[in-house]
C-alpha cells in the first residue's frame, strides 16, 4: 500500500510516499542484520549506522501547525519524559495531553527500497474514533546531503498513529 500524502508543516510544502508496512511485506527487505542496540543494518549491500543520530541531552522538536509540539529521538527514547519509553512524543497545545508514538522496545529497522525506516509498535493504549488500539510510528529517513540532520516533517495519521521524515546525511 502506497499513498501519497501532501504535508504543509515547518512552513514548507512538500509530497512524501507514506508506507503501510505489514508484519510480511515483499518490500521489506528480509536478509541483513539489525542490531537495535547500536541502531545499525548491514545486509543485501547496505550498511546504515544511525547511531550518532541518537540524542541524549536533548530531543529533536518541532511545532506542528495545530501548535502541537513533537518531541523526538533516533534509537533511543526521548530525553523529555512521556507516557512511556518511546521515541516521540506529542505534546497536545490545547490541554497539555501527551501521545507516545510506539513502545521503544519494540524498535525495528526495515530496508524498504534500499531506504532504512524505523518502525515502532506497541505503545500505551490510545483512543481512535471510538476504538482503543496501541500508539505506532514510523521513522523515514532521507538523503541530506548539507545542513544538519533532523526533524523534516510530521504527520498524525490518525489519533494513534503517527510518521517522521528526518533528514541526515548518514543515508546518502
Amino acid at each position: 500500500l502506497k499513498v501519497a500524502v501532501v504535508v504543509l508543516l515547518l512552513g514548507v510544502c512538500s509530497v512524501h510516499a507514506l508506507r503501510a508496512v505489514p508484519q510480511e511485506s515483499p518490500l521489506v527487505s528480509a536478509e541483513g542484520n539489525f542490531q537495535a542496540s547500536n541502531c545499525s543494518w548491514n545486509g543485501n549491500g547496505v550498511k546504515y549506522d544511525l547511531s550518532s543520530l541518537t540524542r541524549t541531552d536533548a530531543d529533536y522538536s518541532t511545532t506542528d501547525k495545530e501548535g502541537n509540539t513533537w518531541n523526538v529521538n533516533v534509537c533511543a527514547p526521548t530525553v523529555t519524559p512521556c507516557t512511556e519509553s518511546t521515541p516521540l512524543c506529542v505534546k497536545h497545545k490545547s490541554d497539555g495531553s501527551l501521545v507516545s508514538g510506539g513502545a521503544f522496545a519494540s524498535q525495528n529497522l526495515f530496508l524498504i527500497a534500499k531506504t532504512p525506516e524505523a518502525i515502532y509498535r506497541n505503545g500505551k493504549s490510545c483512543e481512535n474514533n471510538g476504538k482503543s488500539e496501541a500508539t505506532s510510528a514510523t521513522f523515514g529517513f532521507f538523503c541530506q546531503k548539507s545542513g544538519a540532520d533532523g526533524i523534516h516533517s510530521v504527520l498524525a495519521l490518525d489519533a494513534c498513529t503517527f510518521h517522521v521524515n528526518f533528514s541526515t546525511k548518514l543515508v546518502c
